[in-house]
């Protein structure tokens, strides 16, 4: 039988993992599929897993242990032959996690990633459905009907980025290509390093293939719904409707809101399949819009294949708006320097950071 959650749905591995014993997921697996489960037990029991497993897509200790405490609060344990829980993901463990991720994606409202206009990121939890509705500013209307064609720019150039680096990246520690014609090459590599921190790693491949695929994501997110429903992008990005979340964002969504159903509500009663742009952004230039619009985008399509988070609580650049986004060299926050790259990768303004300094010349 089909898995029934949105998360998990379709996903070969782990339907198989719901009927047949020989398909338990076990620790040292790596993949997608790992990965779900991971953001599972995250929305589930707000379980802590480390950042590498996180980034590697990886079940290693921290994801076993998360797993097992999962399955002792529940008391899942297969009693033809077990006296306590194990930690591995077999087929009641499966079902367990399924259904309710199912419940939760079909009544349970969806807290909301609310970025504040000073950068921080706020997971608002309480509902804000009492606050009133008012009219958005024209600026800010007009603004959002124009964001789209530069948030495609960005990513593209994000993307492109990445194609030039890809023949280059392996599972050693990442040097930089030489000879004639990589020079796209070197200057991808750098621009990741510059943002990622990316020559630290020491198997820098299923960082990079995060990367990739989040950003792909985004550009499908662009052109239609994840779920079956007709294309969303002349609505993805919509004003604020709400007066009560002026005083808290600058933009919300949530987090994986691109595989949402259009039946599944913010706690703020609004769509969680939309990014929503506050009026108080009116001001900000087109710049700093495009970059929160990607931010956004980040935590939108977040949990496929990793969790986007917001370990900086800041801006990536700073100032954040003004000559320095458009300067050669725009000047970046302190506060950069002291995550680690597991972090960075899981930071939503850090792709902002990344896509808006690999559009350099095709934005401003």
């Amino acid at each position: 039988m089909a898995l029934l959650s949105q998360l998990f749905r379709g996903d070969p591995k782990l339907e198989a993992a719901a009927v047949s014993n020989p398909a338990h997921i076990v620790p040292g697996a790596v993949g997608p599929h790992v990965s779900k489960i991971q953001q599972a037990v995250f929305e589930l029991d707000e379980a802590v897993i480390a950042n590498d497993e996180l980034a590697a897509s990886s079940y290693g200790p921290s994801t076993a242990a998360a797993v097992l405490a999962y399955k002792e609060k529940r008391d899942i344990v297969n009693r033809s032959y077990q006296t306590k829980a194990d930690d591995i993901v077999g087929i009641m463990t499966m079902n367990a996690l399924d259904a309710e991720m199912a419940r939760n994606e079909g009544t349970a409202a969806v807290p909301i990633q609310s970025l504040a206009r000073d950068g921080e990121c706020i997971v608002t939890v309480n509902s804000a459905g009492a606050s009133p509705s008012f009219v958005p500013d024209p600026n800010i209307v007009f603004g959002v009907i124009h964001l789209l064609p530069q948030v495609r720019i960005a990513i593209a150039a994000a993307e492109f980025r990445l194609l030039a680096a890809a023949p280059h990246v392996t599972s050693r520690k990442q040097t930089l290509p030489t000879g004639p014609g990589t020079e796209a090459a070197q200057a991808s590599l750098r621009l990741l390093d510059k943002v990622f921190g990316f020559f630290k790693f020491d198997n820098p491949r299923p960082a990079f293939e995060n990367m990739r695929t989040l950003f792909r994501n985004m550009t499908v997110a662009l052109n239609r719904s994840f779920a079956t429903a007709p294309l969303i992008a002349p609505t993805l990005f919509v004003p604020n409707p709400q007066a009560g979340m002026e005083k808290v964002a600058a933009a919300y969504t949530s987090a994986g809101g691109a595989f949402f159903g259009p039946k599944v509500k913010l706690t703020n009663g609004l769509p969680a399949n939309r990014i929503y742009i506050c009026n108080n952004t009116a001001s900000t230039s087109s710049l700093f819009r495009t970059q929160v619009a990607v931010h956004e985008l980040a935590h939108y399509v977040s949990g496929r294949p990793i969790r986007i988070d917001d370990p900086l609580h800041a801006h990536f650049f700073d100032p954040d708006d003004g000559p320095n986004l458009a300067a050669a060299e725009p000047s970046v926050n302190v506060k950069v320097k002291r995550l680690t790259p597991a972090q960075k990768i899981r930071d939503a303004d850090h792709y902002a950071a990344f896509a808006m300094m690999a559009a350099r010349g095709r934005l401003f």
